[in-house]
């Protein structure tokens, strides 16, 4: 057994010296040693290995004027949407980039290296308006700023809640406060806001009358109108009559500017309303709503009406 491993010994030893093996070892050495200098000097080229640019400052710029310079230095960028709407910034405005300039970090990039660009949008994002109905002046304000829109006054109107919104309006248009919405940020919000009581007005008889011409009478007359009831009947609010009204004129009854005029509508004018209409001599009418014939004891319990001829 000794002499076997011994006689293995001197067989691999001689093996190993023998000029081929040496010869045949060097050459398999050599092209290793030349595979991975090709690869790592292959690999040098392929990554621009040494060269690189720096970053420049985008930030405060538009796309359209970086894009030259970047082409220049062989950077190419992707644009990302902000969030966030900076209304006194034009659209594509650079917000922010990565990476960050080379000024501030100290380091550079390889060519071709893609910047990240975070930009003003082009069309201000929805948001949706908070509920500032009933709240103070200063706190709508607040808030509206706080979420990303305008506030403005667009009147102040006599009403008893001092101070506090009324209405609000968009484009000129009168939002519902039982609806919520979605705006543009950035949007003009204009508020309608108490001005707190002011004189005393008769109150004005609006029953047969229908809802569009109360509403113009008793707002010409610094009051508020409200709908208490609409009837199943009624499609359209605004050509809608009035069948009761609260509070009713009395002799020496008033109300305080701002109060309100409560009003209950249905679809075709009371059975009252006709029968009380009369003619004159020339063909024109009277109504009864200007000759005080109606009150609500009269119509009280209408709540939908077919036209009498």
């Amino acid at each position: 057994m000794k002499e076997r491993l011994i006689n293995a010994a001197k067989e691999t030893f001689y093996f190993i010296s023998s000029k081929i093996f040496i010869k045949n070892f060097s050459i398999a050495m050599i092209g290793l040693v030349c595979f991975f200098l090709l690869t790592f000097q292959g690999l040098k080229c392929y990554t621009n290995h040494g060269e690189a640019v720096s970053v420049p400052n985008l930030k405060g710029q538009t796309v359209r004027q970086v894009k030259s310079q970047l082409r220049k230095s062989n950077l190419n960028i992707q644009i990302i949407d902000s969030s966030a709407y900076d209304p006194d910034k034009l659209p594509l405005t650079i917000m922010e980039q990565t990476p960050l300039p080379t000024k501030e970090t100290g380091l550079k990039v390889k060519e071709h290296r893609t910047i990240y660009l975070t930009v003003n949008p082009i069309i201000p994002p929805s948001k949706p308006l908070p509920s500032i109905w009933d709240k103070d002046e200063s706190v709508a304000m607040r808030i509206l700023e706080n979420n990303g829109f305008r506030g403005a006054i667009k009147e102040r109107r006599p009403d008893k809640a001092k101070n506090t919104v009324l209405e609000i309006f968009v484009d000129g248009k009168k939002l519902d406060r039982n609806k919520k919405h979605k705006l543009q940020a950035n949007s003009k919000i204009e508020l309608v806001i108490a001005d707190g009581g002011g004189s005393e007005v008769n109150v004005p008889k609006v029953l047969c009358m229908q809802y569009s011409e109360a509403e113009f009478l008793i707002q010409g007359l610094n009051l508020n109108i409200l709908t208490v009831e609409a009837d199943g009947l009624v499609t359209d609010e605004a050509t809608a009559y009035i069948y009761k009204q609260n509070p009713m004129p009395e002799p020496g009854l008033t109300l305080t500017v701002g109060d309100e005029v409560s009003v209950w509508l249905t679809e075709g004018m009371p059975p009252g309303c006709l029968d009380n209409a009369l003619e004159t001599d020339d063909g024109s009418t009277t109504n009864p709503t200007n000759e005080g014939d109606l009150d609500n004891n009269d119509l009280d319990g209408f709540g939908g009406f077919e036209e009498i001829d």
